[in-house]
């Protein structure tokens, strides 16, 4: 497996292995989710991890720029606002896969879906979820090679070695 392909799997495992996700096995461990409560948790907890993973894959994003840029440079609202809703839709949906089976939430919603269509659901959202990621990573990649080739247009290459 080329590196490039373990990266993007490793990321994608990161996202889906958050920090936020003790604070529900927190509220199973002592019996404090209920259907009446579940949806308010799972929708706190995905919007924490969403917003933490944004500012840390925003600062990563910032981070590798200006080290091949080796200058500071100013990122244009509209790729900072495209990049912050990529990775918070990812990270929202990935935070929402792995509550899913967490104690008996999936009873609490979709339950008119029996248990095994609620799985091939999960599934297909999963496959989704990691073709977003991909995309997303080759998106970042784009912008960031763009950006580079921006501060480094003044560069003219003559072909001569």
């Amino acid at each position: 497996m080329k590196n490039k392909n373990k990266i993007l799997i490793t990321t994608f495992i990161n996202r889906l292995s958050n920090n936020f996700l003790i604070i529900m096995f927190l509220l199973v461990a002592f019996d404090l989710n209920t259907c009446n409560n579940n949806f308010h948790i799972v929708l706190i907890i995905s919007l924490l991890s969403s917003i933490f993973f944004v500012q840390k894959s925003y600062k990563k994003f910032v981070a590798d720029i200006m080290y091949m840029a080796e200058e500071e440079k100013e990122i244009k609202i509209t790729e900072k606002i495209s990049l912050w809703t990529r990775e918070f839709f990812i990270q929202f949906v990935s935070s929402l896969l792995m509550l899913w089976w967490v104690d008996n939430v999936h009873e609490c919603f979709l339950f008119y879906m029996t248990k095994i269509n609620q799985g091939y659901t999960w599934i297909v959202i999963f496959v989704l979820n990691f073709i977003l990621h991909v995309s997303n990573a080759k998106m970042n990649l784009n912008q960031s090679e763009k950006i580079i080739k921006t501060v480094y247009q003044h560069v003219e290459t003559t072909g001569e070695v």
